[in-house]
């Protein structure tokens, strides 16, 4: 079985939105974990920004991917990469991907009462 897996996570715009990747280790070193946004009409990845990524020392093994207050434009795959480095020698890479959904919470018709549309000026 692989060593390392992640989970898909979807959430309403405005909520604080995360994917966590867990890493299994036999070897007892714990990895670095990166983690990229997959663009799926290249299938290049883009490096997220590291402050969106925290390491729980009290859960080690597992990296999650934060966003506070997600937007749609942070819909898509993410790719999350353990690396294993012993003596400044990388002798390991795995990497998993996650989807991550984000949806607008529709409102509903009646809330917009007493909002009259007009159409273009003449």
């Amino acid at each position: 079985s692989s060593g390392i897996n992640a989970e898909y996570g979807a959430f309403l715009v405005g909520e604080n939105a995360f994917l966590s990747c867990s890493v299994k280790n036999p070897d007892g070193i714990t990895p670095t974990t990166n983690w990229y946004k997959v663009d799926a009409v290249s299938s290049t990845s883009t490096i997220v920004d590291s402050g969106h990524v925290t390491f729980n020392d009290a859960n080690p093994g597992v990296s999650t991917l934060t966003f506070n207050n997600v937007a749609l434009d942070k819909v898509g795959s993410y790719k999350c990469e353990a690396v294993y480095v012993i003596a400044d020698v990388t002798y390991k890479r795995e990497s998993t991907t996650a989807s991550l959904k984000v949806r607008e919470l529709t409102k509903k018709l009646e809330e917009y009462t007493g909002v009259t549309a007009l159409g273009g000026s003449q």
